[in-house]
C-alpha cells in the first residue's frame, strides 16, 4: 500500500477515536442506560 504520511495518521487518529467512542456508549449503555433486568440474555431467546 502506497499511502501518504498524514493519510496513516488520519486513519489512525479515526479508528482511536472510534475505539473510544466505542467504549464510552458501550460502557455507559451497559452501566446507565439499561436495568440489568431488561438486558436480553442469548439464553432467553
Amino acid at each position: 500500500m502506497n499511502m501518504q504520511f498524514w493519510e496513516v495518521t488520519a486513519l489512525f487518529r479515526h479508528l482511536r477515536n472510534y475505539l473510544v467512542n466505542a467504549r464510552r456508549f458501550f460502557t455507559g449503555w451497559s452501566v446507565t442506560e439499561i436495568p440489568p433486568t431488561e438486558i436480553p440474555r442469548p439464553e432467553d431467546r
